[in-house]
């Protein structure tokens, strides 16, 4: 019985650790850290890419045999293709508070950062 509960046990410390939400707290940072990594993002060169995707839609037949058939469709694709977008110009409008994240981080000991496309 005891070798039960301690299998049990590690299993459900094993899905502590696996857990979404320990990933969430073992990934927070200081304030200096915080703006450390909002400068490292804005520091880094942006890149857009194109993806392009052809295609058509097939009807088909499948036999069931004795007479019987059924229909289904499939998606076929002709081409793809991706591509980098060139630019010649990029501005960053992106407007951080960084005394508001650290008030926040000072005073709840939490603060989230939140990036948008």
């Amino acid at each position: 019985f005891l070798i039960i509960i301690g299998i049990l046990l590690l299993l459900y410390i094993l899905e502590i650790c696996c857990s979404t939400s320990c990933r969430y707290i073992f990934s927070t940072v200081n304030n200096n850290g915080c703006k450390q990594y909002i400068d490292d993002i804005k520091q880094t060169d942006m890149e857009i890419w194109w993806n392009i995707e052809c295609y058509h839609k097939e009807t088909r037949r499948r036999s069931r045999g004795r007479g019987g058939s059924s229909t289904y469709t499939v998606t076929v694709v002709t081409h793809r293709a991706r591509h980098k977008f060139d630019y010649t110009n990029c501005r960053d409008k992106t407007v951080f508070d960084m005394q508001q994240i650290t008030d926040n981080i000072n005073k709840y000991g939490i603060g989230k950062i939140k990036f948008d496309i």
